[in-house]
């Protein structure tokens, strides 16, 4: 019977873990295609963030990640990100394009790639704008999951304006 007691106390430990698991959706991410537009004529500089699924609450937490430590010159935060940037063009929209097979994001002079990302656990997507006002919707989060949205072509549409990211694609019941 002694020899039985930690065999039981194992099994209960892991049906109380199996439980706990099953209780919480597992997000299955799934490269995609994302198309930003800004909608407005002020200059606006971008992040993408691969957000793995263990950084997910520091980058929803305003006080460790605000706007102004995030935008300050020479951020450790920003510098530490996994992450690909642009200035948003005002003639066309920045498409970047993820794909389980490719080396690279189809976009010119980046060193992320969706594998990379996919093997460090990257569940979201972080898009960070510098917005020209204070305040304002400057991050939004986009799962990676693979049922995530209602997307025509695996494709999210974004659209950044002078006070908000806004995503249009929408997501799924």
């Amino acid at each position: 019977m002694k020899n039985k007691i930690p065999q039981m106390i194992f099994a209960a430990a892991l049906a109380v873990a199996a439980a706990g698991c099953a209780s919480t959706p597992r997000i299955k991410p799934a490269p995609w295609t994302v198309s930003i537009t800004k909608q407005t004529p002020a200059s606006i500089e971008m992040d993408i963030i691969g957000v793995p699924v263990t950084d997910q609450k520091y980058y929803e937490d305003d006080s460790r990640v605000s706007y102004d430590e995030y935008w300050k010159p020479e951020s450790n935060i920003r510098k530490d990100a996994l992450k690909i940037s642009k200035f948003l063009p005002t003639d066309k929209p920045w498409i970047v394009t993820f794909k389980k097979d490719s080396k690279h994001p189809e976009y010119e002079d980046q060193s992320s790639t969706w594998s990379d990302w996919h093997s460090r656990g990257v569940v979201e997507l972080l898009l960070v704008a510098r917005l020209p006002g204070e305040g304002g919707l400057w991050k939004k989060p986009i799962s990676l999951d693979k049922n995530a949205w209602k997307a025509k072509n695996r494709t999210i549409e974004v659209e950044v304006k002078d006070s908000k990211i806004e995503v249009i694609t929408p997501p799924k019941d």
